[in-house]
């Protein structure tokens, strides 16, 4: 018994330097600089949503599509034009025209001489009436600027939750990297405490290899799980536009996860909120304007047309207003036949809106299975989380008193060997559960048309009437 206080001594020695290491090892390699404020996942997201590149790329687009709008509202607007003009010309019509031939034989020896022509004039034109197209056309510039606004919605969904997804996957693989880390210090501890016993001649040899295995086949799990740490964090930079300048301290506030939300619940939000189902609507009705431009082609267009300005031989002549040159007129232009081009045009756009309506169910569809989807893999992955809390909890409990027991002589070290792995296995369950669990929320918002944060959780709860009014309108 002296052999194993002793043996306990030794134990308790490296236990103490063995929390002190990793006490030093966390704060190190966790605790966020003094100066450095931690990025939670509220700030992670609104970093991507304003520096991804990709998002801003789409972003850009609302601008080119915006340019569109002005230039549909142009038409309304009358067009002027200055133009000059210079002309350097020898004229034989009159030698060619036969009511001048008796006369010209009184002028032997004519020839026409070359002459300058210097024009200054202003054109104008208007459309005075188009039947509805350029009213048509602007209403369609419009409306497709309202449908790239979803569509960017659409990309800033995609990348909050992908930013959502790669915060938690770091977390996540630093914390696994933590615990495997104190796994093998732990393992370290362990093989102290065999060799202190072998050498007080109170363990075997094959107890001191069997600790020295134990502690050699965590050393690549802990060297993978650093590798995951820097593949996580190289994605989530490249989400955020950091390049390589390094990740700022990374932290979460750990609440309780929220329930997952009813399935009538979750589809009033989905059909509220998801752009991808506003945009579908938002392009039919696009193309029901087009049509009514596509007809208006085949319609008359009423047109003014004006111009004044100057046209003299001599440049000291333009101020003179004898020689004013200008024109008013009033256009009809009536395509009255085109070869079936329009017909043929409308029959595109009509086929084009019955794909859409096509794409809109089968869009519904999909969001549906996705809400569907979403809520069981949330429900499993709280249900797992609880379950592996639990799991771990005993596993810790169970590799204190296997080692308390070996120390004191009382079990075998195989089964302090197992426990210690049943200990590391539970551990990284635990983990990857928790942040599984966290994945999946991030995923089901997505789903519900939701930005991964606290505020559009919240709206998971008891639905307001008017919402399940709409749903239940939807789903008939």
């Amino acid at each position: 018994m002296a052999g194993i206080r002793e043996v306990s001594a030794v134990a308790m020695k490296w236990t103490g330097v063995s929390i002190a290491l990793a006490a030093l090892w966390l704060v190190a390699g966790v605790a966020p600089a003094a100066e450095e404020e931690p990025l939670g996942l509220p700030r992670v997201v609104e970093l991507a949503l304003e520096r991804n590149p990709a998002l801003a790329a789409e972003t850009e687009r609302r601008v080119e599509f915006e340019a569109t709008v002005r230039e549909a509202k142009s038409e309304i607007w009358p067009e002027v034009t200055a133009k000059s003009r210079w002309s350097r010309s020898r004229n034989p019509s009159l030698l060619n025209s036969a009511d001048f031939d008796a006369i010209l034989d009184q002028f032997p020896g004519f020839e026409p001489s070359e002459q300058e022509l210097w024009g200054l004039s202003l054109e104008v034109s208007q459309l005075l009436y188009s039947f509805g197209k350029v009213a048509a056309g602007i209403e369609l510039a419009s409306t497709a600027v309202d449908a790239v606004q979803q569509q960017i919605e659409v990309a800033r969904l995609n990348t909050a939750a992908a930013a959502g997804q790669s915060f938690f996957r770091v977390l996540e693989a630093r914390e696994q990297s933590q615990a495997l880390e104190v796994q093998r210090q732990a393992r370290e501890e362990s093989l102290a405490v065999v060799q202190a016993r072998f050498d007080l001649g109170d363990a075997t040899r094959l107890e001191l290899l069997q600790a020295e295995a134990a502690l050699a086949e965590l050393v690549p799990l802990v060297d993978g799980a650093r590798g995951a740490v820097a593949t996580a964090e190289v994605d989530l930079r490249a989400l955020l536009d950091f390049g390589a300048e390094p990740l700022p301290p990374l932290a979460e506030s750990r609440g309780e996860l929220p329930p997952a939300p009813t399935l009538e619940r979750a589809l009033a939000l989905a059909w509220e909120q998801r752009p991808e189902l506003r945009d579908l609507g938002l392009q039919i009705e696009a193309l029901d304007l087009q049509t009514t431009v596509t007809h208006a082609d085949g319609l008359p267009q009423l047109e003014f047309m004006g111009n004044y300005g100057r046209t003299v031989r001599l440049l000291d002549n333009l101020s003179d207003p004898l020689f004013a040159d200008w024109s008013v007129s009033i256009g009809l232009t009536w395509s009255v036949f085109d070869g079936g081009r329009r017909k043929s045009q409308v029959a595109q756009i009509e086929s084009r809106r019955r794909q859409l309506e096509s794409g809109l169910r089968g869009l519904r569809n999909q969001v549906r299975r996705e809400v569907e989807g979403g809520i069981r893999r949330y429900t499993t992955a709280l249900s797992q989380r609880t379950a592996s809390e639990v799991s771990a909890e005993a596993a810790r409990e169970a590799s204190r008193v296997a080692r308390e027991s070996y120390e004191e002589g009382v079990a075998l070290q195989t089964a302090w060997l197992a426990a210690q792995e049943r200990e590391v296995l539970a551990e990284v369950r635990r983990v990857a559960d928790y942040y599984r669990a966290r994945i999946q929320a991030v995923e089901l918002a997505r789903s519900l048309g939701q930005l991964p944060l606290a505020e559009s959780v919240a709206e998971w709860s008891a639905p307001p009437d008017a919402l399940m009014t709409e749903a239940r309108e939807e789903e008939r």
